[in-house]
């Protein structure tokens, strides 16, 4: 989930349940009759990349309302008979999909809960999706405005963690791959040469592009000269300093069993843990780290993380070779 959505809850006028619902995914069906259902409950994903051939799924799955969160989020008077409704969210960013289901049956009084059989169509998901689930108020409420509580109708009152719905194989950051874009940049960042987005599916370089002297040298395809070396010398510097933050983007979400946020946050970690940890294994050597994460803290890679990557991008040989080009000139 976005950061920016996790901002917005917690700026919200009124009391809200942030882990109000619990929302779990049980299985994927598709049209060929093919049923997934190895959905993975520790990480909140469904990785259906795998199915290929298919042009719409149904999602299963159910919401269940946590015990005791009326007193929370309801005034005292509508706790018996609540005036919400659950609303579940699917989105797509890729493209632009937002589709919300309502009209779930739920009995308050005993299990709290509902069932649900999403609908999916391929040709509307690209990459990920996400799924998720609110609480919504569904009248207007006279009272209880003085004491905190949601009083319109519409208003979110609980939330959940939502679901990763993985369509396509992810797109990994490796050493040869980073998903690198220009865009001009805000009044206030156009001192900036770059910006990275570790907060999505995928990781994002942003370059500036109102720099068009930088931009034009970034895009060139010499091959010899000292364009190319410049070029190289540049890509090397954003190349550390991008890698520098996946990492420690990766240690920083990692909890006390090496569970990570996103999916290219692993791959991250399997690209320097053979390096930090070269004795263990991949699953053993994430287990230790994230012991270390939350013992000794991040600054204790520090060192190791700068000379492994000055090591691989080898900047003392790019930067020689633009020396040497500037004193032939």
């Amino acid at each position: 989930m976005l950061k920016t959505a996790r901002l917005r809850r917690e700026f919200l006028p009124h009391k809200y349940a942030a882990s109000g619902l619990r929302l779990q995914i049980e299985k994927v069906r598709f049209d060929s009759g093919d049923v997934f259902d190895k959905t993975d409950p520790h990480r909140h994903l469904v990785a259906i990349e795998d199915y290929k051939d298919w042009d719409t799924a149904t999602l299963y799955g159910t919401v269940r309302v946590q015990e005791d969160i009326f007193d929370s989020i309801l005034p005292e008077q509508e706790r018996d008979t609540p005036p919400l409704e659950i609303c579940v969210a699917l989105r797509c960013n890729e493209t632009y999909l937002r589709k919300t289901f309502k009209d779930f049956q739920v009995d308050w009084r005993s299990e709290r809960k509902c069932t649900l059989e999403i609908p999916l169509e391929r040709a509307a998901l690209s990459n990920t999706a996400e799924l998720t689930a609110s609480l919504i108020r569904t009248t207007n409420c006279q009272d209880g405005f003085n004491d905190g509580y949601a009083v319109f109708k519409g208003a979110a009152v609980a939330g959940c963690r939502g679901w990763e719905i993985r369509i396509d194989p992810p797109k990994l950051p490796s050493s040869n791959y980073l998903d690198i874009r220009y865009t001009h940049f805000d009044a206030e960042k156009k001192a900036r040469l770059y910006e990275i987005a570790c907060d999505t599916a995928s990781p994002i370089i942003w370059l500036n592009k109102d720099n068009p002297e930088i931009a034009n040298v970034l895009n060139s395809k010499a091959k010899r000269g000292i364009t190319a070396r410049m070029r190289d010398v540049f890509f090397d510097m954003i190349t550390y300093a991008v890698w520098n933050q996946l990492f420690f983007k990766a240690a920083s979400d990692i909890d006390e069993d090496g569970v990570l946020v996103h999916e290219w946050e692993y791959a991250v970690l399997e690209d320097f843990l053979p390096d930090l940890f070269p004795d263990m294994n991949s699953e053993t050597a994430r287990m230790e780290f994230a012991q270390v994460v939350h013992s000794d803290g991040l600054y204790f890679f520090l060192q190791q993380i700068d000379t492994i990557l000055q090591e691989r991008i080898e900047f003392k040989n790019q930067m020689a070779k633009l020396i040497q080009e500037g004193l032939n000139k």
